[in-house]
């Protein structure tokens, strides 16, 4: 089956083991139903569908004819069925979740009901592409059916009433919330979450803070919330801190270690002052005090490297 022209008009074709050629369709939501034959050479159904939403005229039949090598679509326009346009004066105004017209609380649900401005299942008309829904919201007197039973009551089978358990009678009923503990004065009733109904049937509920601290609630207070998520962001950016410091230094260690072999570069600086003296070699007694200061270690007159040194110097000269 599809639904076409916003519920307007209902298609569908019968469910059949043997080769289809109808069609059938519906103007007052399927308490009548006319046939259509679309085909003069019957198909095997395999499915039908129409645009999303609901808002079109056509519908697309599929199967196939003989074998399965070939498929079959046909395409049917329902549009030359409705003569006219609908107005004001085919709608009626329709009560959703609607049991009992006669009550006051018929259609309630979470504690309001809903309106809807409904075709006439006598009017034949198109309503169009355009068609908005047009719905009207009513809060309903509350009942005992919007509330559940509080903390420490239960309701007896068959009753709708909530009766206290024998086992917390004589008991205050203390829990944790937002950090604080509280003491619940209940009539054994709580409004059910989301329920929007007004007057009617109001127990009594009070909850008297204890000005004691507890920690058995997850519900804390934005404020605890706030300093809460301050305090493990500046411990997670000293974390992150560290581990890139400890990184860097492994890093450089590393390169020290295995690229440079271990090795520093290290200059060394001495002046061979005697032995130059006592060959006449001009310019080296000019050497700056800069550099003898820098190396303080003595050479003996025969040791290699000042021997060595002297030759160097002679032969540059």
């Amino acid at each position: 089956y599809a639904i076409l022209d916003s519920g307007g008009l209902l298609v569908a074709v019968e469910h059949s083991n043997s080769p289809v050629n109808q069609i059938k369709f519906s103007t007052d939501e399927g308490q009548c139903w006319h046939s259509y034959n679309f085909t003069n050479d019957p198909l095997h159904f395999s499915g039908m569908d129409s645009e999303p939403g609901s808002r079109s005229m056509n519908v697309s039949v599929w199967g196939y004819r003989g074998d399965f090598s070939k498929w079959v679509v046909i395409t049917i326009d329902f549009r030359k069925l409705f003569s006219r346009d609908c107005d004001e004066g085919d709608y009626v105004e329709w009560l959703a979740h609607s049991a009992d017209p006669s009550g006051s609380n018929d259609g309630c649900v979470l504690g309001y009901k809903e309106t809807f401005l409904r075709l006439r299942k006598d009017s034949i008309c198109w309503k169009g592409r355009d068609f908005a829904v047009s719905k009207k919201l009513f809060s309903c007197p509350c009942t005992l059916a919007d509330y559940h039973c509080d903390f420490g009551y239960h309701r007896p089978e068959n009753s709708s009433e909530c009766v206290e358990q024998e086992d917390m009678k004589g008991r205050a009923l203390e829990f944790c919330l937002n950090g604080t503990t509280e003491l619940l004065q209940t009539s054994g009733y709580r409004k059910i979450p989301g329920n929007r109904c007004e007057g009617g049937f109001q127990p009594e509920r009070t909850e008297t803070d204890l000005r004691r601290m507890c920690i058995g609630s997850a519900l804390l207070p934005k404020s605890l919330q706030t300093e809460h998520s301050s305090t493990n962001a500046v411990v997670i950016a000293m974390v992150i801190i560290g581990i890139l410091l400890m990184s860097a230094v492994a890093g450089v260690w590393l390169v020290k270690k295995y690229v440079c072999g271990g090795r520093f570069l290290v200059h060394r600086y001495s002046v061979m002052r005697e032995n130059v003296e006592a060959n006449n070699i001009e310019g080296v007694d000019d050497v700056d005090s800069q550099y003898t200061e820098t190396e303080k270690a003595q050479f003996n007159e025969d040791s290699d490297q000042v021997c060595d040194a002297v030759e160097l110097l002679n032969k540059c000269h």
